[in-house]
């Protein structure tokens, strides 16, 4: 995420434990970036 956005990415936690998926509280599940201002328009049409 980080080569295609040009930004570091975020970690995103799991809120709740969820067993059927084998979750705990607190583990890493995804990643996020926030885009703003120039950096968003560039994405967009880049």
């Amino acid at each position: 995420m980080t080569r295609i956005s040009g930004q570091k990415a975020i970690a995103t936690l799991s809120k709740k434990d969820i067993s059927n998926f084998k979750l705990r509280k607190h583990m890493p599940i995804g990643a996020r970036v926030t885009l703003r201002g120039v950096n968003m328009y560039e994405f967009r049409t880049g």
